[in-house]
C-alpha cells in the first residue's frame, strides 16, 4: 500500500512542481498536499518545502550540517524532524507518524509520510510549524481533500499566530462565525457557551481545544485578554472538564459586559479570517 502511495504522490510532486516552477514562490512558505483514505485509517501526506530551508532547519535540528543529498541516514534525520513540527492528535493524543521517503528536485524537496488515525479526521487537531524557527513570517498551508462523506477541497493555514487547526464541521462554527460577524458580545458569548457545554457533556477534547481558540480570539477582539488568560488559559492543558468549565464561566462573563467594542478598521475583526476551520487567519 506504501509503494502504491509513493507511486502517486510522486505523480502529485511532479505535476505540481511543473505548475509552481512557473512562478517564483517565497522561501518562507511550505505547502502539503493531503488526503484521507478510509480504508487504510490514514492521511497520506505529501509535502514541498525549500530544499536550503529543510537544510538549515536540520542543521538547528541537529547541531550540524546536513546535505538531504549526501548524509547519511538522512532520512531518519527529517523523520524525527517532521514528527515534532507537523502533528495531528485525537482525543489529546498525537498520533502516530509512518515515514514513507523523501526526494529532492531542484531547488525543492518533497517528503511523503503517514498519519494513523484511530477514529477518522473529524475533531482532529492539527499543528504545522515546519520552519517556524528560521522565519517568523513563516506561513504553511495544507490543501486538504476530504473524502468523506463527500468529496471536497479545503485550504488549511498555519502561521506563528496561528499553528494549529480542528477539524470539524460541528454546526457551531456556522453560530460562532455568524456571531463574529454581528460583533455582539452577547450573541458571541451565547455561542461560546453552547458550544462549550456541548463539550463538557460529551467529554469531547478536541472541541474544547477549539472553543477555546475562539474565546482567545473573542478576547482579544473585545480587548478582554488579560481576564481570558487569567481565567481560562490555565484550565486549557487540564483535565476536559474543568476547561470546559473554564470556557462557561468566560462566556458569561463576556455576556455580563455591557461595552460593545467595535473593531479598528485597520486591524479587522480577527474572528472573521478566510480560514474555515475554526483558525481564522491573522489580520493583515
Amino acid at each position: 500500500m506504501r509503494t502504491a502511495l509513493l507511486l502517486a504522490l510522486n505523480v502529485l510532486a511532479t505535476t505540481s512542481s511543473f505548475a509552481a516552477s512557473s512562478a517564483p514562490h517565497p522561501f518562507n512558505e511550505t505547502h502539503a498536499e493531503v488526503e484521507y483514505n478510509p480504508e487504510s485509517g490514514c492521511l497520506e501526506v505529501a509535502l514541498r518545502l525549500d530544499l536550503l530551508a529543510l537544510e538549515e532547519a536540520l542543521r538547528l535540528f541537529t547541531g550540524h550540517s546536513v546535505d538531504v543529498d549526501k548524509a547519511d541516514n538522512v532520512g531518519a534525520i527529517i523523520q524525527r524532524y517532521v514528527k515534532e513540527s507537523f502533528r495531528v492528535s485525537e482525543r489529546g493524543r498525537v498520533a502516530p507518524l509512518h515515514w514513507i521517503g523523501h526526494e529532492t528536485e531542484a531547488n525543492e524537496g518533497w517528503l511523503y509520510f503517514e498519519i494513523e488515525l484511530a477514529r477518522g479526521p473529524s475533531g482532529t487537531v492539527w499543528e504545522n510549524h515546519v520552519l517556524f524557527e528560521l522565519d517568523e513570517e513563516q506561513r504553511n498551508t495544507i490543501s486538504y481533500l476530504e473524502t468523506l462523506p463527500k468529496r471536497r477541497a479545503r485550504t488549511l493555514i498555519f502561521d506563528l499566530d496561528h499553528p494549529q487547526v480542528v477539524l470539524d464541521d460541528a454546526p457551531w462554527y456556522a453560530r460562532l462565525r455568524t456571531a463574529a460577524s454581528l460583533g455582539s458580545r452577547e450573541v458571541l458569548a451565547n455561542s461560546l457557551e453552547r458550544a462549550a457545554r456541548r463539550a463538557l457533556d460529551r467529554g469531547h477534547r478536541p472541541t474544547v481545544v477549539a472553543v477555546g481558540l475562539w474565546a482567545e480570539h473573542a478576547a482579544r477582539w473585545f480587548g478582554d485578554g488579560i481576564a481570558y488568560r487569567e481565567t481560562v488559559t490555565p484550565h486549557l492543558d487540564g483535565d476536559t472538564g474543568a476547561a470546559a468549565r473554564a470556557l462557561i464561566g468566560y462566556a458569561r462573563r463576556l455576556r455580563s459586559s455591557a461595552t460593545l467594542i467595535t473593531a479598528k478598521p485597520s486591524k479587522g475583526n480577527p474572528l472573521m479570517g478566510t480560514a474555515r476551520l475554526g483558525n481564522p487567519e491573522r489580520p493583515q
